[in-house]
């Protein structure tokens, strides 16, 4: 099946997605399944009245998962996703080769977009599909499946100097350092260097990768 889910269901603005999980209802015992998940970021947020799905790319867990009646199931994702703000389309491919009964197994769902434009498209049947290269033509829905995802934690952010005061002589440097959480992020960060007086910003030094993580003046004065 494919499915959206929009910005305002997700409620961030951006992150690393680590997780997600879906919601079993009527579930006849404990059993496993062979899934893939494919995500993707999109402006979209329905499929319209059409019944063709979307050729999807971005593998994000690939394996066995164990289901069981009424339960929210948590997937740890193989490759965590990069959720950039807008909408998310969600592909769950099952390979394990046979059926469940529909009628004894299924995800819970809830009511979106079923009048004109629908959310969600499925596919049945004993053959897995591969959704990098097979655009089907599928079944609509009026039905999403309930869904969860897990954002990673935002580590804190370190910056430190090599020294606090410098020689307005160009010849003293100092060597910054960034670190977010015990990861070492100084080649991926800019960091700006203000000569102020008061309230008032006198000048202000862009560093980065490019130009380096290093700083030397001329001008005596206040930095922050």
């Amino acid at each position: 099946s494919q499915q959206y889910y929009t910005k305002s269901e997700i409620g961030k603005d951006e992150g690393i997605i680590t997780y997600i999980a879906f919601k079993t209802a009527k579930d006849a015992g404990t059993y496993i399944r062979d899934i893939e998940i494919y995500m993707a970021n999109t402006d979209e947020s329905d499929f319209g009245s059409g019944k063709v799905m979307k050729q999807m790319t971005n593998l994000v867990y690939s394996g066995k998962v164990q289901f069981s009646s009424n339960s929210w199931i948590k997937i740890p994702l193989t490759t965590e996703f990069t959720y950039t703000g807008n909408n998310i389309l969600v592909c769950i491919n099952d390979k394990t080769g046979n059926q469940i009964n529909p009628l004894t197994s299924h995800f819970d769902t809830y009511a979106k977009g079923y009048i004109d434009n629908f959310r969600t498209l499925y596919k049945s049947g004993a053959t897995a599909l591969d959704p990098t290269s097979e655009i089907v033509e599928a079944n609509r829905i009026g039905f999403t499946p309930f869904v969860k995802f897990t954002f990673e934690q935002e580590q804190p952010i370190t910056l430190v100097g090599t020294k606090q005061i410098i020689k307005a002589d160009n010849s003293d440097i100092i060597r910054f350092t960034v670190t977010q959480g015990v990861n070492n992020v100084t080649d991926k960060t800019e960091i700006y260097v203000e000569q102020y007086e008061g309230t008032t910003t006198i000048s202000t030094t862009v560093l980065n990768s490019t130009t380096g993580l290093t700083f030397s003046t001329s001008n005596a004065g206040t930095y922050r």
